[in-house]
């Protein structure tokens, strides 16, 4: 009996390592998405807010100088930044986003339909 409960003492023992082992393994391999996190300009004027949730905030400048805000969700292929945008009309923009350290540089398309490139600096995670 006592060599029977030593042995199941062992093999308990080596489940438990190697399941220790293998959480360890698994929770290592998590790499956050770079865009999490609030992005900002110099001024603070515009701003995206992108959550690991899959939602975001965003708060930029038309080329009139007047400032829209977005909510919706997010997700993404490649550089391309799909935004689901939630309001009175639901639609779907998809903006270009590159990164440079802590600069993030996005090819917006604002509510008059112009062109306009953004630059953001990483502010919080």
């Amino acid at each position: 009996m006592n060599k029977k409960n030593t042995a199941k003492k062992i093999i308990l023992t080596l489940a438990l390592v190697v399941s220790v082992l293998f959480i360890t393994a698994i929770s290592s391999c998590y790499i956050p998405n770079p865009l999490y996190g609030t992005w900002s300009d110099s001024n603070g004027d515009q701003y995206i807010t992108i959550l690991e949730d899959g939602t975001f905030t965003a708060r930029i400048t038309n080329s009139d100088l007047t400032s829209t805000d977005y909510t919706g969700e997010w997700t993404t292929v490649d550089n391309i930044l799909i935004l689901s945008i939630k309001g009175s009309v639901n639609y779907q923009r998809n903006v270009v986003w590159s990164l440079n350290g802590a600069i993030l540089y996005l090819d917006w398309t604002s509510e008059d339909n112009t062109q306009k490139s953004v630059t953001l600096y990483h502010t919080a995670r």
